[in-house]
């Protein structure tokens, strides 16, 4: 399935739920803080799991912080070492998740850029 943009998702549930569709209209489209990528948005995920969305945003704040101009980029979460993850805030156990993640993105496994379903907001 091709990536679809917001107004051809709107399209789509307008065309698909007709008792909602005056709600759909009046609200507006989110607007997006940032483009993401797969691996940007999954590094997030892991981040957010299993704590508030204020300890959250503060961890990833952190980490994004740790890299040059705020892009964690996977070559270099690769070589951080986990104390430095860790000062961060982040757990031992997600750390080394991100850590991994990195190292799959540089061996190119899995196709990031070309996952199904995913579109950025």
């Amino acid at each position: 399935m091709p990536a679809l943009n917001k107004e051809q998702i709107k399209q789509y549930l307008l065309e698909r739920d007709r008792k909602l569709s005056a709600v759909i209209t009046s609200v507006a489209l989110p607007v997006s803080r940032r483009n993401r990528d797969v691996h940007s948005a999954l590094l997030h995920s892991i981040v957010a799991q299993q704590i508030s969305v204020k300890a959250a945003a503060t961890i990833h704040a952190r980490l994004l912080e740790l890299f040059p101009n705020n892009d964690a980029k996977a070559d270099l979460l690769v070589r951080m070492s986990l104390t430095k993850l860790r000062r961060a805030g982040l757990s031992k156990q997600k750390a080394g998740y991100l850590k991994a993640i990195a190292k799959i993105k540089l061996k190119g496994s899995v196709p990031f850029k070309s996952l199904p379903g995913f579109f950025p907001l």
